[in-house]
């Protein structure tokens, strides 16, 4: 009888035939899983680059200036709902609140570039006005609970319609952010 012939009896012929493929199959798994082992170690000894070779980002992160550049003012208030020199002015005053407080963790946060603070206000006024979070995400290149964090800065934490505001609504009945908002 050859090694690899498989086992049969009279009596029990299916069962022999049934372990015997089981077998088969095991040895088969068994090997490609060895395989792709290999595979990954080799992978991973080359500095896990892949079949293709290193993968570098192609996009480059959002930049401000640029995309004011590509706007019309028409096109900016159509965008924003202001026109430019009330978004200057609405930044100098939310600045404080805008400016990050830790620049190495900013950094180490969103590729190596800051976010300035005339796009973390674009951010959430193209939010308030009804804007995708997905949307904006795509626009800015910024995560989506980041889009959150920049309307919570603008309308909650300390911005438009923070405690300091409302102090002063409460005193004038006039709040100084959203005077400058009325104004355009």
């Amino acid at each position: 009888m050859p090694a690899f012939s498989k086992p049969v009896s009279q009596e029990t012929d299916g069962i022999a035939t049934t372990s015997f493929c089981a077998r088969v199959r095991k040895l088969r798994i068994a090997a490609a899983t060895r395989r792709r082992q290999i595979l990954a170690a080799l992978l991973t000894r080359s500095g896990g680059q892949g079949p293709q070779g290193a993968k570098y980002r192609t996009e480059s992160p959002f930049s401000w200036n640029d995309h004011v550049k590509r706007l019309t003012e028409s096109e900016f208030k159509l965008r924003y709902r202001l026109d430019f020199d009330a978004f200057q002015r609405l930044v100098e005053i939310l600045r404080p609140d805008l400016s990050v407080q830790s620049e190495k963790l900013a950094r180490r946060a969103k590729w190596g570039q800051l976010v300035l603070p005339e796009t973390k206000l674009a951010i959430a006024l193209r939010s308030l006005a009804g804007g995708s979070p997905l949307d904006l995400k795509l626009i800015y290149k910024v995560f989506v609970p980041y889009v959150y964090d920049c309307t919570w800065l603008v309308v909650g934490g300390g911005g438009i319609h923070g405690w300091r505001c409302g102090l002063y609504a409460a005193a004038a009945h006039v709040c100084c952010s959203c005077s400058v908002i009325e104004a355009s």
